[in-house]
């Protein structure tokens, strides 16, 4: 079953550690650059052969900061969060 997939996400500001498919616990390589996280490798195929959704646990140094729509200061009152790193 394929299923679509989306390579990363973004507005994190904290350091994540790592990241693994819960289900089967494998690792998924990833890169953190600034305030996005990259997911490398992973395959064309779901782990799940019912619903054809992957679940991910991202551990982090510490409690995770988000700030949605964070490149737009326009929604947050003129503060610019794309240079907290």
């Amino acid at each position: 079953m394929a299923y679509a997939r989306r390579d990363g996400f973004g507005w994190v500001y904290d350091t994540l550690k790592s990241v693994r498919i819960l289900n089967t616990g494998l690792p998924v390589e990833f890169e953190q650059c600034g305030q996005r996280i990259i997911l490398r490798g992973l395959s064309d195929r779901s782990p799940d052969k019912i619903l054809g959704i992957a679940v991910l646990e991202l551990e982090f140094e510490e409690n995770p900061k988000f700030v949605r729509c964070s490149m737009y200061p326009q929604l947050h009152g003129g503060y610019d969060f794309s240079n907290m790193f």
